[in-house]
């Protein structure tokens, strides 16, 4: 059993879960993204992933915190086939949908299309990190 402590945030993403025949059903996760360590995204120190999910087939969600050190920017436009969500935890940036650009900042909640492309550059002095939820191992 985790013990929360004064000052910690809770971030709870609901989804009916889709399951595989052939697959035993995931058991439940729990933990700390302290405990998780960040690792470079395509050999950048300065843009790091942490995964709080097993990757398995048996999840048919991901879930996972990028943190950009001020100015780390994804390497490129992306674009998933999936709906994709996420929540500003720290700092800010410039997030790119579609051919528009947005500011965001801690606090902001963003939902995007399957096939949006997408790209983010922190802004600021301080690191920028988000957390973000999309379905994963399952047909769209």
């Amino acid at each position: 059993m985790l013990k929360g402590r004064k000052g910690s945030r809770v971030t709870v993403f609901r989804k009916v879960y889709d399951p595989i025949s052939r697959l035993k059903k995931p058991e439940i996760v729990a933990g700390s993204a302290k405990d998780v360590p960040g690792e470079p995204i395509l050999g950048n120190k300065n843009a790091r992933l942490q995964t709080l999910l097993p990757t398995d087939d048996r999840f048919d969600l991901a879930v996972n915190i990028f943190t950009y050190d001020p100015g780390a920017t994804l390497p490129f436009v992306e674009t998933h086939i999936m709906e994709y969500g996420l929540k500003m935890l720290s700092g800010q940036g410039i997030c790119r949908l579609e051919e528009s650009y947005y500011p965001v900042k801690a606090g902001d909640v963003m939902w995007m299309a399957a096939y949006c492309p997408q790209w983010f550059v922190a802004m600021g002095t301080e690191k920028a990190s988000y957390i973000y939820c999309k379905d994963v191992n399952r047909l769209p």
